[in-house]
């Protein structure tokens, strides 16, 4: 019984690889830059569950935790239905151990419902009163395309919620988890790809499922292979604009 569900799992594992590699990623714009962003600002992780946060973008937050950058994370949902409390304490904790993990700061639960994010556009409203209040400069954020519906629910209510609040001059990071970005911006993580395998292993109720932590390592090694980087590089791919060019985008993607 073991071993047939680790050949469950590891056949999950690798076919989200293979989504990854066959869905087109056109590239948008000019060649990827390879910058992180000014690790001086105030930084704010858009995560829809608790354990995407350190899939899509891990690395890179570790990077910039290391160079002293303020992160919070905020979890759109807890990741488990309203009638699982069991589940949602468990995911709550390991969301907050791999946040720590990661060296980020506050952890907030917006308080959605897992699976219904697209059903919750008022969630804009907290999310718009967080953005203010904290003065939040940088927003890491799933791309719109990601395959997952609370993804890109997610990424509808930040832009809700910053068209609300008129914060058209916000630096958006969009990462992926389930498709690949058009990226215009790559981070080399090979300093801190142990760190974001230790955050995602965390979240051990969600390795049951899958081997989230081999499906991030190979996914990075992918990556530095299509950039052309190094063997034994790792890459996490964003697409970065100001909030204020995400209509661009949007139109590009024909959203």
């Amino acid at each position: 019984m073991v071993f047939s569900a680790y050949l469950r799992r590891t056949a999950r594992t690798y076919r989200h690889l293979r989504q990854m590699r066959h869905i087109e990623s056109r590239p948008i714009g000019t060649p990827p830059g390879h910058e992180l962003p000014d690790h001086t600002k105030k930084m704010l992780v858009l995560s829809p569950h608790p354990d995407d946060e350190s899939i899509g973008s891990g690395g890179t937050l570790a990077r910039l935790s290391v160079r002293g950058t303020m992160i919070d994370v905020v979890f759109m949902t807890c990741g488990a239905g309203r009638d699982d409390s069991e589940l949602a304490t468990r995911r709550k904790e390991e969301g907050r151990d791999a946040a720590e993990i990661l060296g980020l700061r506050n952890v907030y639960f917006l308080g959605g419902d897992d699976g219904a994010l697209d059903r919750q556009p008022e969630l804009a409203e907290p999310l718009k009163r967080l953005l203010v209040e904290q003065s939040y400069e940088v927003i890491f954020c799933p791309w719109p395309r990601d395959d997952h519906l609370d993804h890109q629910a997610t990424y509808s209510i930040l832009r809700k919620a910053m068209d609300v609040g008129g914060l058209a001059g916000l630096e958006v990071w969009l990462y992926e988890v389930w498709s690949p970005v058009p990226a215009n911006r790559v981070v080399d993580i090979a300093p801190t790809i142990a760190t974001k395998a230790r955050a995602i292993n965390r979240h051990a109720s969600q390795m049951e499922e899958k081997d989230y932590v081999k499906l991030a390592v190979r996914l990075a090694r992918m990556r530095a292979a299509d950039y052309g980087f190094p063997k034994d590089s790792f890459i996490e791919a964003f697409y970065v604009c100001n909030a204020a060019e995400l209509p661009q985008l949007e139109r590009s993607l024909a959203l």
